[in-house]
């Protein structure tokens, strides 16, 4: 609902995702080291006592259960982790590809993991 109501143009997937996201299923300890974090297979991470503390996905996770889960359309889903976010925060020179806009390109196989990143049109090293 969320997705038709804002449209293609205004629609913005974000992550919530704590520094171990990324993280296998496991207990980890929190930032601080005071308590132990459990991330459960569905990429939610709870603290010991049940308190929903974040989220480990990555942001092209989350664009990938957009489209194939929630059925959002491609272009808007697109747009959401690209553009729309660069406008949101008046960003005039990332989200396209486009002349005049810097080369930061991430490149994703078809089940949205990621193949290669472009940090100013140049190859970044993965991991």
């Amino acid at each position: 609902i969320l997705a038709k109501t804002k449209g293609k143009d205004k629609l913005v997937i974000v992550t919530d995702s704590l520094s171990l996201k990324g993280s296998k299923p496991g207990r980890y300890l929190t930032d601080d080291g005071s308590e132990a974090n459990t991330i459960c297979e569905d990429g939610i991470c709870r603290l010991d006592n049940g308190t929903l503390c974040g989220s480990v996905r990555t942001l092209n996770q989350n664009l990938a259960y957009a489209i194939k889960e929630v059925g959002i359309d491609y272009v808007t889903a697109i747009n959401a982790v690209t553009i729309n976010p660069m406008k949101l925060f008046n960003i005039n020179d990332k989200g396209l590809i486009k002349q005049g806009y810097k080369a930061d390109l991430a490149i994703f196989d078809d089940d949205y993991n990621t193949k290669e990143v472009y940090i100013d049109g140049k190859v970044a090293k993965l991991g």
